[in-house]
């Protein structure tokens, strides 16, 4: 159970289950017995009379003000004319599922912290039902909501209304959080202690205040998502932490070699057994070049940081000489089990009737067929459209209540699921997939070991709307790039895509051109509020290879007129010839401005060893520490070195707040790159 005050939890935790009773004044009578516990929906009692409108039991009971939770519904008489709303406001039709007459699923709006009401509207009749205290707004939301083991992820603690003062106390679990500041009146900043992996509650108490406690506001987790890590803490004086974690097991690494390059010295520690190193010198002032060289992993530069605290995540070197020993081994954890999702695809449909695929054509030929299949989104709007294997096909031969079944492994988390319908050829040589038909359903909770049923996904989103773009590129040159590629994917929330089967044009590079990309759907229903997001790529030769310029993740949330799009990144440069060859310690790189970061990647040994170099934006002189004195496995290997020298831009950046994911081509709103070869002398 989950309750905002420390007094209200005890008193719930020692009352047992929170009842929750159907309002006996609702136009329809409701029922007077008390529901079940809430956060077991499936242990309630359904009134005999499916036809009776009427609201039993809401899970989950509680989730953040922010809102986005998704909220399942158990009770009776829905139907596809059934509104519901939260504390008097409506849920969109587009966040909205009703699976039958008996349950329904919603994503919660945004609200106020504190306790609020269901209601169910039968429009056709006028019928009201209501479910009192059915939800939770929780306090206050941690931002991110995830973090290291290891600790050190900056986060804010942000109420509504909150009016934070005074000096606040924050704990993670039973441990404090560290360097502890008001943001401003709702919002409160501090670094997280180290934790165990799983999610822990978070607890504030601030002066002339209630004390808060939010369940599971916070999960530690090793998830190498990338975007832990960077630069934070205070402007920097006199002292720098540095953390090294490894980035696939985000174990610290003990014994990493620690540079910090000032204009006037270079300073060096060893981290010790918690992956830190602590430095303290008056040249530390300004700016300063940190570098981290550990044992059988990449080395990794941030260039003229300007705060007092670097956390870097680096991978290990795939070398069969670190096999054994140092580092440890990755070995003896436990796969994270799958879980089930279950559900149907349907087609709006007056009285939930099993019928369906009217928008898909009939086949005209022996080896053509009507399926469907259900795809997770993608975290990569420039991911390939793969077509599952056949036996995944849904067909109108399915099986199903009121549409026509799936069930999809899935791993544990909440899951985005979309689905496509259309007619597949397959011949004893071909498979082509051609869809007509879109549907898209958010928020399913996969548990591991456990199934997710009643999870229904209605393709009633013809995909019969084109994007048509004007775009504004880089001029053709004999060195490159000369040819065009245009992609678009939907974007169906923060970090998740619906990649479409034909969704990709490729064009001869001019510096004005026009392209047209067909078959996506319209932006309206489960997609009301979304937008296509856009990827061109200016590249060279058929492979597809360097110099590149690229626009990624461009919005576009209307597909009614014509789009136009520019703001190509000039090729970056690096004068002379400083890689050939390359002692390990200058370099510099120009570019014409427009420019975040420049993100250097020095590759040596075929591949093996990589040392990432990220440098604030502007013409750029690289100053780095000789890592010659350490042995080889801390370093690039000798002979053959390939240099990718990248100018990208982030919006909304602030470097002295940089994460490491921000580093790469996900976070980038465009970039340009050129490429070197060199060698390396150690």
């Amino acid at each position: 159970m989950h309750r905002v005050a420390l007094f209200s939890l005890f008193l719930a935790a020692c009352s047992g289950p929170k009842l929750t009773s159907i309002d006996p004044f609702s136009l329809d009578g409701g029922i007077s017995s008390a529901s079940p516990n809430a956060d077991h929906p499936d242990s309630g009692l359904i009134p005999p009379d499916t036809k009776t409108l009427a609201l039993v039991s809401a899970a989950p009971s509680h989730g953040p003000w922010t809102g986005g939770t998704r909220i399942t519904v158990r009770g009776s008489g829905f139907n596809s004319g059934t509104v519901f709303r939260v504390a008097g406001v409506d849920i969109l039709s587009g966040d909205l599922l009703i699976s039958d007459a008996t349950r329904a699923t919603f994503l919660m709006p945004p609200g106020v912290p504190g306790v609020v009401s269901f209601e169910a509207l039968d429009a056709s009749t006028g019928r009201v039902a209501r479910l009192r205290d059915a939800f939770e707004y929780d306090a206050f939301v941690v931002e991110p909501g995830t973090g290291a083991l290891s600790g050190g992820t900056r986060v804010i603690v942000r109420g509504k209304g909150a009016h934070y003062t005074g000096i606040p106390s924050v704990h993670f679990g039973a441990k404090p959080c560290t360097e502890v500041a008001l943001v401003n009146t709702d919002s409160i900043s501090c670094l997280t202690p180290a934790n165990a992996a799983g999610p822990v509650p978070v607890s504030l108490r601030v002066a002339a205040a209630p004390d808060a406690l939010v369940g599971e506001a916070f999960r530690y987790e090793d998830s190498p998502d990338g975007y832990r890590g960077g630069l934070s803490g205070g402007a920097l004086s006199g002292t720098l932490k540095v953390l090294a974690l490894d980035a696939t097991t985000g174990f610290p690494l003990a014994g990493a070699a620690v540079f910090a390059k000032t204009t006037s010295t270079t300073l060096r520690a060893v981290t010790g057994a918690q992956g830190r190193a602590d430095l303290t010198d008056p040249s530390l002032q300004g700016r300063v070049t940190v570098t981290v060289a550990a044992k059988c992993h990449h080395p990794f530069t941030f260039v003229d940081v300007p705060v007092d605290t670097v956390t870097i995540y680096t991978g290990a070197v795939m070398d069969p000489a670190c096999a054994e020993g140092d580092p440890p081994s990755f070995g003896g954890g436990q796969s994270a089990a799958a879980g089930l999702v279950r559900g149907e695809i349907t087609w709006t449909a007056p009285e939930m009737k099993r019928e369906g695929w009217k928008n898909v054509p009939a086949p005209t030929r022996p080896d053509e067929l009507r399926v469907a299949y259900i795809f997770d989104a993608s975290p990569d709007p420039r991911a390939t459209f793969q077509l599952p294997p056949p036996e995944e096909a849904i067909t109108p031969t399915s099986t199903g209540e009121r549409g026509y079944g799936f069930q999809r492994p899935r791993l544990p988390g909440n899951a985005t699921l979309y689905g496509l319908a259309g007619l597949e050829l397959r011949t004893a040589t071909e498979r082509r997939f051609t869809a007509y038909a879109f549907g898209l359903t958010r928020g399913v909770t996969v548990t591991a070991g456990e199934v997710t049923a009643n999870v229904d996904i209605s393709l009633d989103n013809a995909l019969d709307r084109a994007l048509d773009l004007d775009i504004s590129t880089l001029a053709p040159s004999a060195a490159g790039p000369d040819r065009l590629d245009v992609s678009a994917a939907v974007a169906l929330g923060t970090g998740s895509y619906a990649i479409m089967p034909s969704a990709l044009r490729s064009l001869p590079l001019t510096s004005r051109t026009s392209a047209s990309i067909v078959g996506l759907p319209g932006l309206l229903g489960s997609l009301t509020g979304a937008a296509v997001v856009v990827d061109a790529r200016a590249s060279t030769g058929p492979n597809r290879e360097l110099p590149i310029s690229a626009i990624t993740g461009y919005r576009i949330p209307s597909l009614d007129m014509r789009s136009s799009l520019g703001g190509f990144l000039p090729i970056p440069i690096v004068p002379g010839s400083p890689f050939a060859p390359f002692g390990g310690t200058h370099f510099s790189v120009s570019n014409a401005g427009g420019c975040s970061l420049i993100v250097t990647r020095l590759v040596s040994g075929g591949g093996l060893v990589g040392w990432t170099v990220v440098a604030p934006g502007g013409s750029t002189v690289v100053d780095l520490p000789s890592l010659a004195a350490l042995p080889t496995d801390f370093d690039l290997r000798s002979g053959a070195l390939a240099v990718r020298v990248t100018c990208a831009r982030v919006d909304n950046f602030s470097y002295d707040r940089m994460r490491l994911g921000q580093a790469t081509e996900p976070a980038w709103a465009a970039f340009a790159a050129r490429g070197y070869q060199g060698r390396y002398a150690r």
